[in-house]
């Protein structure tokens, strides 16, 4: 009891601080946001450098983990902010929707399978595969469908590392699911939507009960004037 008293007195003690820092100065502080690799490095460098140059004084800690990991890292205080799956809410956090974008079949523009309309997750779960390792919303659709119709994956590797991960693709190790930004730089690869479709619901999230600091504000007014305009 004592220990789970002076956890929260601490806590409430760091909240108390980092207030009236801010009194001091409204556009200064620290911002722990948790975001996936893939997010931070394709659909938030321009945003983020954007933010920086409007709100210099605001530092910017990046966690990078999967969605679920960051959901966790939320409620235990480890990020102040994070970009997590908006369909699996939990009533400890709130939300604002973000990104709704399906998920793709990543291959070679010249695999047998890229003139196709779409790919079903059966055809897709036969083939040689490239994935995310699992907590990556992008593998969790392949491992739950793979599961209940016991199929056994032919994976030829897992890595987080997304350039790596193209890398393979387009020398023919395997096709991966991934989202359509990720292959637009790489003319040797090509995206087909999954039918039926599978769409990727993010939206930013914070703890209902964690003191939201001045920083941290600006950066969700900012995010979301972005991605909602």
């Amino acid at each position: 009891m004592l220990y789970q008293a002076a956890g929260s007195l601490l806590a409430h003690a760091d909240q108390v601080a980092q207030q009236l820092q801010e009194l001091k100065d409204l556009n200064s502080g620290v911002v722990r946001f948790g975001v996936s690799a893939m997010m931070g490095s394709y659909y938030f460098p321009k945003v983020l450098l954007a933010f920086k140059q409007q709100y210099p004084n605001i530092t910017v800690q990046l966690f990078e983990q999967g969605t679920a990991a960051l959901e966790q890292m939320l409620l235990d205080g480890e990020v102040d902010i994070a970009l997590i799956r908006g369909e699996q809410e939990s009533d400890q956090l709130r939300y604002i929707d973000l990104i709704d974008e399906p998920m793709m079949v990543g291959l070679p523009a010249n695999h047998p399978l890229a003139q196709c309309d779409s790919m079903s997750l059966a055809t897709f779960c036969q083939q040689p595969l490239v994935l995310f390792r699992d907590g990556y919303f992008l593998r969790e659709a392949i491992s739950q469908y793979s599961q209940e119709h016991k199929l056994k994956l032919d994976i030829k590797m897992e890595t987080n590392l997304i350039e790596l991960q193209k890398s393979l693709v387009k020398n023919d190790l395997g096709i991966t699911s991934c989202l359509a930004g990720i292959m637009q730089d790489t003319p040797q690869l090509t995206t087909i939507p999954f039918a039926p479709a599978i769409v990727l619901k993010l939206g930013l999230a914070w703890k209902k009960s964690h003191y939201l600091s001045s920083a941290s504000k600006v950066f969700v007014n900012y995010i979301k004037q972005h991605y909602l305009n």
